[in-house]
């Protein structure tokens, strides 16, 4: 594969060959708000796919996004969610590596709809975990970083 594939998609557009990838360059804290942000790029782009259409998708510049999700209830489709989510992580943030996604529901306000995503990021060498927060229920997606991207260990 390509060095390239490797690269967030607006670092591949831009043509700079970044060393985000290997965590060179970006302090822990650098690399955990990049993240961040271009996670709440992705959750605030739609692609016009249904979600079918989006699940069985091999991405591409003209499918970054994620699909119309309105339709779906955050208690009984957390599962659907959650998928979709995940795929859309898979597709368009590579440093993101043993992500586990939970999809919460508010019970009392059933339109907000919280999402946390684990996962790993390399960064000198070393697999360090980054844990993010996504509301999507308002109207804009928000995504907050917590944890700390500094390295632990192997994960």
């Amino acid at each position: 594969m390509h060095a390239t594939a490797k690269l967030p998609l607006f670092d591949r557009l831009s043509g700079e060959l970044s060393p985000f990838m290997h965590g060179r360059g970006l302090s822990a804290d650098g690399l955990q708000r990049s993240i961040r942000l271009d996670l709440e790029r992705l959750f605030n782009t739609r692609n016009g796919l249904t979600v079918r259409e989006f699940l069985d998708c091999d991405g591409g510049v003209m499918r970054y996004g994620m699909p119309d999700t309105l339709a779906l209830s955050a208690l009984a489709d957390q599962v659907l969610l959650s998928h979709i989510v995940r795929k859309a992580i898979d597709l368009y943030e590579p440093r993101l590596s043993r992500v586990d996604i939970q999809v919460l529901a508010d019970k009392q306000a059933l339109h907000r709809l919280k999402v946390q995503v684990r996962g790993a990021v390399k960064l000198g060498g070393h697999l360090s975990r980054v844990d993010f927060e996504v509301d999507l229920g308002g109207s804009a997606a928000t995504v907050v970083a917590g944890g700390s991207a500094a390295p632990k260990g192997a994960m």
